[in-house]
């Protein structure tokens, strides 16, 4: 038996798509899923060996699948904070976006592990390390943000934490004299009648 198979586009998806002879459904522009996430062509079935005007309508509904191509925006940060906080406090919270509008799907720290860490769904991110502004005055820090799309992009952001310093440290005489002691002479000091040191 042979068919006649013709295919009715929509006016506004002309130009994405063409019917080849057998059938085949041929996307022929770029396919964008923010005007149309589906299509419905009207498909008419004739005959050649049945009666004239016999004709079969069906519908081929073809759905637009969003395909991830724009990565999580993040910004680089600077960031002061007291040394010697203890583990487990936070000192910023990493805000990612996804310019599709989807969630983030993840945060991981990809430098800088042994100093800090990274709730991995709100992307908090907390001392895991002691922060010695005598031994270390500056970190670099590196978080990764990764989005929830299809494939799956990421972006990494740069964190400069500068610490300030605190008196922790007690004083340290740096001299050494006999016996461990100090001595020093004071000169006598007079009063004269007026009250004023002499």
């Amino acid at each position: 038996m042979i068919l006649c198979l013709t295919m009715y586009i929509p006016i506004l998806f002309q130009n994405w798509f063409k019917v080849e002879n057998n059938g085949d459904v041929v996307v022929t522009h770029q396919l964008y899923r923010d005007v149309a996430t589906m299509v419905n062509f009207t498909v008419r079935v004739t005959s050649a060996k049945t009666r004239p005007g016999s004709e079969h309508f069906g519908t081929l509904l073809l759905m637009i699948f969003e395909v991830n191509d724009l990565p999580p925006k993040v910004d680089d940060i600077e960031v002061e904070t007291y040394e010697e906080l203890p583990p487990g406090m936070t000192i910023l919270s990493l805000e990612a976006e996804d310019p599709e509008g989807g969630p983030i799907s993840h945060y991981y720290v990809q430098e800088g592990k042994e100093f800090f860490s990274v709730n991995n769904k709100t992307g908090e991110i907390k001392v895991a390390g002691r922060l010695d502004f005598e031994d270390r005055p500056m970190y670099n820090l590196t978080v990764v943000a990764v989005d929830s799309g299809v494939p799956q992009l990421s972006s990494t952001a740069t964190i400069m934490v500068s610490l300030l310093n605190i008196n922790d440290n007690d004083p340290v005489f740096n001299q050494v004299s006999r016996g461990s002691c100090y001595l020093h002479y004071l000169r006598q000091w007079c009063i004269n009648a007026s009250g004023i040191m002499m």
